[in-house]
């Protein structure tokens, strides 16, 4: 799949549609051949091990903080920041760059986080982010309207103002974390997700948890979203399309976006 946006796209890749009301006689293998996929000749069998859903729940319990994590008395407590915010003279936390933050304050969390939604919508998400973001600072230290701050342990007082070029140096370290973690993490539960909906489908619609649209659509985009188990070299892919904007912005001005998933 290839994207090359100059703007953002005004629809996702749902692809999700009603099928029938919760109470229909028709059967999920009815529905199912109704959406061009038939269930007996291509029977849907996920076989998910308690292996695979610890491995699953660890993952979850991962986060982009991890490399803000150390080691005190055996026991995993967060960084201290050398500085009292607010306090003697010090800016407020909010005025100092945050580089776990700069990129996702712009992203539609819940898109992003959603396993039906595409990985070619979410690598788009990401990349305009990222090229708002560096328009953001760009543009704010050209007239003059942006100051912000970084810890700094070599001065005194251990902070001080950050230029442009660390502000944009921090948010390509950014996206390069967030486009490692929506292969390596993102990816992988989307997938899993997908999987657990369509095994389950069945039994829920029977628990009357789910109707039988919900359940026949669980298969069916499964199916239809399968191939992106296969994606590789998904972070790399990201990180030449960002390479390609910094340049086009340079020579432009503009925001173009060019990634192949």
């Amino acid at each position: 799949m290839m994207t090359n946006h100059t703007q953002a796209s005004n629809s996702l890749s749902y692809g999700w549609t009603p099928i029938s009301a919760k109470g229909s006689s028709r059967t999920i293998a009815e529905a199912l051949k109704e959406q061009g996929y038939d269930i007996e000749k291509n029977p849907i069998k996920v076989d998910i091990s308690r292996e695979a859903i610890e491995k699953y729940r660890q993952m979850l319990q991962s986060s982009k903080q991890e490399s803000r994590i150390k080691i005190v008395y055996g026991q995993q407590q967060p960084a201290k920041d050398p500085v009292t915010y607010g306090e003697n003279g010090c800016p407020d936390k909010e005025e100092f760059v945050n580089y776990h933050k700069m990129i996702n304050k712009k992203l539609n969390l819940n898109d992003y986080y959603n396993p039906y939604v595409s990985m070619k919508d979410k690598t788009f998400m990401l990349l305009e982010a990222y090229g708002k973001s560096y328009d953001e600072i760009v543009k704010g230290y050209e007239n003059g309207t942006r100051e912000k701050y970084i810890i700094d342990m070599d001065v005194e007082g251990y902070y001080r103002k950050a230029t442009m070029e660390e502000e944009l140096a921090l948010l390509h370290k950014e996206f390069e974390m967030d486009a490692d973690t929506l292969e390596r993490t993102i990816l992988k539960a989307d997938c899993f997700m997908r999987r657990i909906d369509a095994e389950n489908s069945d039994e829920w619609l029977a628990m009357g948890i789910t109707s039988l649209g919900e359940a026949a659509k669980a298969k069916s985009f499964y199916e239809q979203m399968k191939d992106e188990e296969k994606l590789t070299d998904l972070k790399q892919k990201l990180m030449d399309a960002a390479n390609l904007f910094i340049s086009q912005y340079q020579q432009f001005g503009g925001r173009r976006f060019n990634v192949v998933v």
